[in-house]
């Protein structure tokens, strides 16, 4: 009965649809608060990085997301000069 005729009108209910898509997403996923996020200034390990200028390596000016093309990457800070 639950499985027949509940579940799928609680499931249809787009409260519902919207919750699961939510929680599925793992939008909500943030390591701001975690033992690496530390309390400096934007933008902090975990956090999403807004679209700046860039510059290639030929010398053309770009935007970064332009760039990653809708990939994932994973930034770094620059080292300093004698830093390994």
């Amino acid at each position: 009965f639950v499985r027949d005729r509940l579940a799928p009108r609680i499931f249809g209910l787009a409260v519902v649809q919207r919750w699961i898509t939510f929680t599925a997403s793992q939008l909500w996923v943030s390591y701001r608060k975690g033992p690496l996020g530390g309390r400096g200034s934007k933008p902090r390990p975990g956090d999403r990085i807004a679209d700046m200028p860039c510059r290639r390596s030929d010398g053309t000016d770009t935007r970064l997301y332009r760039e990653l093309g809708g990939r994932w990457a994973l930034m770094l800070p620059a080292l300093a000069e004698g830093d390994s």
